[in-house]
């Protein structure tokens, strides 16, 4: 078995094991985020009298018209404990409702209280994108809200990544100026005229704001009610006093529940990802966004002008010479594009030289580095043998020459005589070698040495001429040519051999 066949069964068999969310949570994620608004009925009404929920959408529709509230029909109708819940799926609707102070205040005699939606959804929240990053917050605020009325919570979009620019996202309350300011795209903010797009927002998290854990509902949770930020219980007759120090309900991190650093929830908002992705893939959801209603169409003269009159009697002229147009462009064409390909070609020819030029570089370079390298290494192998050369001379030698009494260091002077006269040393040449010899064994100091050869070599050079030859010779590699230069003293009968080594 292949190593990619393992690794695809371990990713299935990964896939297979691990907990998948639950499919309501995955409908929560994809639906609309306009919020629904809620119908109270008076706690001494009587339930018998209480409409049904489509009867009572209806009464409440019709009573909205008559009050000059033109709506479509509300798309979500139903209970959520005791009051009724009412939706659109329309952002002008929407907004409409939010803003009008003309809802029924009784249905069938029976008192009502409308609950309107108390934050601002995401989609009517703008984006001004490109920001220059040395202005100011605050600047920035302030020129959208110039230009922008009903913008609020305008805050920094940070990301994950570095970026040259910021992104600001605020909200619209006015429907109108939300509309006007996406045609025109654009938004002056200080000498900078940047664009302005709609923010898109991410799946949508299942929290609960009871307990603040993920997966589940307020209405579905049977935990006591909890400060967001310290998580410490909360008592109907006792005031909370916040420490205002964070904890997570998830992971019992010191930040809060919902922070997007939060690991717990990091993995939570992947696996939320692939499962609505592959609930999308299947066909089991639908992601829906807020519609926007289309515009109604108006007729204006200027858009259809009147077509002029043609005149189809008037008499044709022959050998009338037309104009080339379409053979003079066609040539400019074929003439642009053999220009743009030869221009091709040259720049190939150039590129193929500057390559062979280069690989012949990292050729010469190369065969540099092989020479160096058996240059290294014959500078080891002559240094290894040198070095063992110099230990034996220091292990043997050395101290045997240092421990030796007086008289045993005169057998060498014996060796060195019987070897002069082997090789046929001239007497006066035997006698300079005792000499030294003796000098060298005998433990007299430099100043010694140098006072006898004073006394002794004054007369000689009064009475004799000697000739002294003196080789100077640069050797290259001195460890693999010692001997040859040893053989060259010897041809030439040099008496001072100085040797430098390049």
């Amino acid at each position: 078995m292949s190593s990619d066949v393992r690794q695809h069964q371990e990713i299935n068999q990964d896939n297979t094991n691990r907990k998948r969310i639950s499919f309501n949570q995955l409908k929560h994620a994809v639906s609309s985020n306009l919020p629904c608004f809620f119908i109270e009925f008076t706690s001494d009404a009587d339930r018998n009298s209480i409409p049904t929920a489509l009867h009572a959408s209806d009464l409440i529709l019709k009573e909205l018209q008559t009050n000059g509230v033109l709506i479509n029909r509300f798309t979500l109708v139903g209970w959520a404990g005791k009051k009724l819940k009412l939706g659109v799926n329309n952002k002008e609707d929407y907004a409409t409702l939010v803003s009008s102070d003309k809802w029924p205040t009784k249905i069938n005699g029976i008192d009502i209280v409308v609950v309107k939606p108390k934050y601002i959804p995401d989609s009517f929240t703008l984006v001004v994108r490109y920001v220059p990053r040395e202005l100011d917050e605050n600047f920035v605020s302030n020129e959208i809200q110039r230009t922008i009325a009903s913008a609020d919570r305008i805050k920094r979009i940070h990301y994950s990544y570095q970026r040259r620019t910021d992104d600001y996202r605020f909200e619209v309350k006015d429907y109108r100026e939300y509309n006007a300011v996406l045609q025109l795209g654009r938004i002056a903010i200080g000498h900078s005229w940047l664009s302005i797009t709609k923010f898109y927002p991410g799946n949508r998290l299942t929290y609960c704001t009871k307990c603040w854990r993920i997966g589940h509902l307020r209405n579905k949770c049977s935990s006591e009610s909890k400060c967001r930020i310290c998580l410490e219980s909360l008592n109907v007759n006792t005031p909370h006093m916040c420490k205002n120090v964070p904890k997570c309900a998830q992971c019992d991190g010191d930040h809060h529940s919902l922070d997007s650093q939060c690991q717990v929830l990091k993995e939570y908002k992947d696996q939320l990802k692939e499962d609505v992705e592959d609930a999308i893939q299947k066909g089991l959801l639908q992601r829906f966004s807020p519609q926007e209603k289309a515009p109604t169409f108006e007729r204006r003269e200027q858009d259809f002008p009147p077509l002029a009159a043609s005149d189809n009697h008037s008499n044709k002229k022959w050998n009338t010479a037309l104009p080339r147009t379409t053979v003079e462009s066609n040539d400019l064409r074929a003439s642009y594009t053999d220009k743009t390909i030869e221009s091709i070609n040259d720049n190939l020819t150039k590129l193929i030289d500057s390559n062979k030029r280069l690989e012949n570089k990292v050729d010469l370079v190369s065969s540099s580095i092989k020479t160096v390298t058996l240059d290294i290494q014959l500078h080891q192998a002559v240094l290894a043998d040198t070095i063992n050369i110099m230990k034996d001379f220091m292990q043997y030698v050395i101290p045997a020459s240092l421990t030796a009494s007086k008289v045993e260091r005169s057998s060498p002077i014996d060796e060195a005589m019987h070897r002069l006269k082997t090789w046929n040393f001239a007497p006066k040449d035997q006698k300079l070698v005792l000499s030294l010899l003796d000098e060298w064994y005998t433990g007299r100091t430099l100043n010694t040495v140098l006072e006898q050869w004073g006394n002794v070599g004054i007369a000689p050079s009064q009475t004799q001429k000697e000739h002294i030859k003196i080789l100077c010779y640069n050797v290259e590699g001195w460890g693999t040519r010692a001997l040859e230069a040893i053989d060259l003293v010897y041809q030439i009968q040099a008496s001072i051999g100085i040797f430098t080594e390049v």
